[in-house]
């Protein structure tokens, strides 16, 4: 893969299909910020400072609460590979 890009001669063809990745993680990303900002703001009162233990249990949280929300969206949605084949194409399932 390395070589294709590099072969191709330009700094784009390295990032080519990266716009799908980023598309993808933004969901998880944003709900797993807010949930770990709203978790910090259960666990420390105001003022206090929030002791490393704390915030590794809060990212924890968070990380699992993204994940909860964002993965039932990622699984609803089907893979491309996963979908039938065109009539046109005969079956693309098959090792050729």
């Amino acid at each position: 893969m390395q070589r294709a890009a590099s072969a191709a001669g330009t700094l784009r063809a390295f990032f080519r299909g990266n716009g799908t990745n980023v598309i993808k993680i933004t969901p998880e990303t944003a709900i797993k910020l807010a949930a770990n900002d709203y978790i910090k703001r259960c666990v420390v009162a105001e003022g206090e400072h929030i002791t490393p233990v704390q915030r590794l249990q809060c990212g924890a949280l968070a990380g699992a609460t993204a994940q909860a929300r964002a993965g039932a969206v990622v699984q609803s949605c089907p893979n491309p590979r996963a979908l039938p084949c065109p009539r046109w194409q005969g079956d693309c399932r098959q090792a050729k």
